[in-house]
């Protein structure tokens, strides 16, 4: 009989590599861009950078239930970090930054892609790293930092159905902001978690929005360490679910903290082992099992991090024990996690194993065969 981590990494289908481009392909960092998604009509979005025609561009790769479509450019000028949020009636929301520094976006109605959008046409200075969230109504909603050499704050711009709302700043939020994250509830509050180096370090803080306004800011953490990376999913329940990033041990390790009626005490998920743990990314299922996963620097990789992951039984309680994504042949950097509706978990990551960077592909799906999940990959996607 096999011991509970060997029976979890068995669920897993062996890595699957997406793409195969002869450029150099990237997804993003940060924990609030999502670059994977699972539809209610179980078809597997995947967003990425890819600089195969010299300059990097966004594409877009589809599994339908039958065979991963082609690779498609989807942005019509040049791209980096882009990040994934479905609509209602099978449409698509694709935003992304460029040098520039301007964001973007792009909507896929269902039929075709409509024309780019220039979401940082209100801000004249620095945006990047725009992260989408849809909420219970349909709309989409859009947040990015903003940043100068005197002001920093950030942006949020709301996708109403039918066309972009005017940019509004989250008042404040001047200080040092990067990097959001958002969900939404089952009432259509949107729940805001950024990091923020307004008191001298590397905090993380909260706060709601209920279409129409914004609730007062909370500090999440509190240590003399950085605490970075946030990113934060909701239960059915409501109950909400962040995690992040903190080095009040001396080195990172992956903190939980959740609030039903009240924040709980922080969670540490890493083992308290000395090595590096970090860049946390959530997700909860119909059974309101909790998923997470995150890079961990194991079995003596310098640069690079392993890929680990946990899923908590219902209502996060009871973690199963860390599940070891990628092999000692993959030199694995930046992935994302997503959960489709009967609770099958879903990573990509880009992987140097070829001696070039590549999207890798996994998941713990029912059908894990992988003759199923290679269906319409070809030596030139």
């Amino acid at each position: 009989m096999l011991a509970p981590l060997a029976r979890a990494a068995a669920g897993w289908t062996p890595a699957i590599r997406l793409t195969n481009s002869d450029g150099s392909l990237t997804l993003s960092g940060p924990p609030g861009l999502k670059q994977i998604a699972a539809g209610p009509d179980g078809r597997i979005h995947v967003v990425w950078a890819d600089n195969r025609d010299g300059m990097y561009h966004i594409y877009y790769k589809c599994f339908d239930g039958k065979a991963w479509s082609k690779d498609e450019c989807i942005s019509q000028g040049y791209g980096l970090d882009p990040s994934i949020s479905l609509l209602p009636h099978g449409r698509i929301l694709v935003a992304w930054y460029w040098f520039g520094y301007d964001t973007f976006a792009r909507i896929f109605d269902g039929s075709r892609w409509q024309n780019e959008t220039k979401l940082s046409d209100c801000t004249p200075i620095n945006s990047t790293w725009p992260s989408t969230v849809t909420d219970a109504a349909g709309r989409a909603h859009a947040f990015w930092p903003v940043s100068s050499f005197c002001e920093a704050f950030l942006m949020h711009r709301v996708y109403d159905g039918q066309r972009w709302l005017p940019c509004d700043t989250i008042p404040g939020t001047t200080g040092n902001p990067m990097l959001t994250a958002a969900a939404c509830d089952s009432k259509g509050n949107l729940h805001l978690v950024w990091t923020d180096g307004r008191d001298g370090n590397f905090e993380i803080y909260y706060t709601t929005y209920d279409g129409s306004r914004w609730g007062a800011f909370q500090r999440l953490t509190s240590d003399p360490a950085a605490s970075e990376l946030p990113d934060v999913a909701i239960s059915s329940k409501d109950v909400i679910y962040v995690v992040w990033q903190d080095s009040r041990t001396g080195v990172p390790e992956v903190y939980l903290k959740t609030f039903n009626g009240k924040w709980s005490p922080d969670q540490r998920l890493s083992a308290d082992d000395g090595r590096l743990s970090g860049n946390p990314k959530i997700a909860i299922d119909s059974m309101d099992r909790v998923h997470i996963v995150w890079g961990e620097q194991r079995h003596e990789k310098i640069k690079f991090h392993d890929i680990y992951y946990r899923r908590s039984r219902p209502r996060g309680k009871l973690w199963s024990p860390p599940v070891r994504l990628t092999s000692d042949a993959a030199i694995p950097k930046y992935y994302s996690l997503c959960v489709d509706s009967a609770g099958n978990a879903y990573v990509v990551w880009m992987d140097f194993r070829n001696f070039r960077w590549d999207i890798y592909f996994k998941t713990q799906c029912k059908s894990n065969d992988p003759a199923f999940w290679t269906r319409g990959l070809t030596q030139a996607n």
